[in-house]
């Protein structure tokens, strides 16, 4: 199984990310993570161009999420919502996300970050018809500790979406 992993934060102190890094060190041998990020992407603007027309490095992300078995979007909240940077990836990637099974992890200032996801989420499963993992993971400073270390509670839930997720992707696929 090849779960495809997205981060879609710009910041270099980015806690999603963090997850991202923490989902990598679990150790499975039933699945491939192919990560990207979008730090790695050439800016771009959105202008309804096809798939093709755009730099190499957006069509591998293409490709990738279109073979892959699921897809994990790592999202910052800023501001109340996602960012314009990660709001042109979903649209960048529309057509190769259609019946994949899609699990966010997002980052926010609050416990209430979930009211700050609606709208992606209801992008992602109205527009790309995808199928969303009902469990997601809000981090918040509560869940920081010391060096910006992840705490015990933060590190379970994530070890316990990362393994339904998978099976989530099985039973989908």
């Amino acid at each position: 199984m090849n779960i495809a992993a997205i981060s879609l934060s710009a910041s270099n102190l980015s806690t999603s990310r963090k997850s991202l890094e923490f989902i990598q060190s679990i150790k499975t041998d039933d699945v491939t993570l192919s990560y990207y990020d979008i730090r790695d992407l050439p800016p771009m603007w959105m202008d309804q161009r096809p798939i093709n027309e755009f730099p190499d490095a957006y069509q591998v992300l293409f490709n990738s999420v279109k073979n892959s078995s699921g897809i994990i979007f790592f999202v910052p909240i800023y501001n109340y919502t996602i960012s314009s940077t990660a709001k042109f990836i979903i649209e960048v990637l529309g057509d190769s996300m259609k019946g994949k099974p899609v699990a966010v992890i997002y980052s926010s200032g609050s416990s209430k970050g979930f009211l700050s996801i609606a709208d992606f989420i209801k992008s992602l499963i109205l527009e790309q018809r995808i199928y969303l993992f009902p469990t997601m993971v809000n981090i918040n400073k509560v869940h920081i500790q010391g060096e910006g270390e992840f705490n015990d509670e933060i590190r379970r839930r994530i070890l316990d979406f990362f393994t339904d997720f998978k099976t989530f992707c099985k039973k989908l696929t």
